[in-house]
């Protein structure tokens, strides 16, 4: 039976390994951490993904044959030059973007790293925060850090959003709910400095000093191409279409080729599996990988055929925030069946033609 190494335990390696297992491979996944996940467990609160389902999901992987070896990590523990006489049939790298980019800002570097302050409240480390935080930067991690900081004590989180905040931003839901819990959005901040009781701010040609006990950054994370020796890992030399490299029975797919979420990572690695059940077996493969999909932006859709209707009792799922804000528990119930009903009629009258 073929055998096939996964470096990493992210969602990439997490899917490629369940393709390949079920595609009848043995599949060996070796993890930096202590735990599978990468992101998904020490990059998430628990409010976000309760990490209960996390856990099932790697025990049935288990289950169905993939061995996972755990503390094992990519150029300090082993190298690609050292597995290839291992008997691996393939490799494939799914070490995602490790490699902090430090903020240039002045002070930074006294700062706490947002992603570094989730993994230390993931992995159960005793945490604290100042009364006063500021927290600098875009997306998930920054909000994510800004309500962390909100459960960890925090009594005021300015959210220092370095663009100008767009209504059609994906993660709009989330800023909504942080604002809901406290979190006071600052955007088109330009930070030009930070010190120990403040940081400075440059916001409409206006400067200021926002006065803060801590400060935590998002700062931007990239690709640690190096570890992998002499393979260059870019967009174009390594496809996450196809997922392969110059070395022979070397693969990369996911956040160490391009930028990538949790959905085009487990696109990627399940990419990256019927790549090399193709490579491995030829005609006789069977693993199909994911076939791109033609979308629609539903809302423009429903405005145009005039199916948008404006609900007055819009369903929230959520806990109120001052019960969200006691604890990292998942704030989100199950929908009765009546309120199931109720939006499976409204998902048939959208009128986006895709269902």
């Amino acid at each position: 039976m073929y055998e096939v190494l996964i470096i990493g335990a992210g969602p990439a390696g997490m899917a490629c390994a369940a393709e390949l297992r079920g595609g009848g491979y043995e599949v060996t996944v070796f993890e930096k951490e202590a735990a599978a996940g990468g992101k998904l467990a020490f990059g998430m609160p628990n409010y976000v993904l309760d990490k209960n389902v996390l856990a099932e999901e790697v025990a049935v992987l288990t289950e169905q044959g993939v061995k996972f070896a755990f503390g094992k990590a990519l150029g300090k523990d082993f190298t690609i030059d050292s597995l290839k006489n291992e008997g691996f049939e393939a490799i494939f790298a799914a070490i995602g973007n490790g490699k902090k980019v430090v903020s240039c800002i002045p002070g930074a570097e006294n700062a706490l790293d947002a992603l570094e302050l989730l993994k230390a409240v993931n992995s159960g480390e005793e945490v604290k925060v100042a009364e006063t935080v500021a927290v600098i930067g875009k997306g998930f991690a920054a909000m994510d850090a800004a309500r962390t900081a909100v459960r960890l004590g925090a009594k005021h989180v300015n959210l220092l959003w370095p663009t100008a905040y767009g209504k059609g931003s994906a993660d709009q839901e989330t800023l909504a709910l942080a604002q809901e819990e406290g979190v006071v959005l600052l955007d088109s901040a330009n930070v030009t400095a930070i010190s120990a009781d403040s940081v400075s701010v440059e916001r409409g040609g206006i400067a200021m000093n926002i006065p803060c006990g801590q400060v935590i950054v998002a700062n931007d994370y990239v690709a640690d191409s190096d570890v992998l020796g002499n393979v260059e890992v870019k967009n174009g030399f390594v496809k996450i279409a196809n997922g392969k490299t110059s070395i022979d029975g070397l693969y990369a797919g996911g956040n160490v080729v391009r930028g990538a979420n949790v959905i085009t990572a487990i696109a990627a690695g399940k990419n990256a599996a019927a790549v090399i059940d193709k490579d491995i077996r030829g005609e006789a493969a069977t693993l199909e990988g994911v076939a791109p999909t033609k979308t629609v932006n539903p809302e423009i859709v429903r405005q145009r055929t005039g199916y948008l209707k404006k609900d007055s009792n819009k369903l929230n799922l959520n806990a109120p925030a001052s019960e969200r804000i006691a604890g990292f528990d998942n704030p989100e119930r199950v929908m009765t069946e009546e309120e199931a009903q109720k939006e499976a009629s409204r998902c048939l009258n959208c009128g986006c033609g895709e269902g």
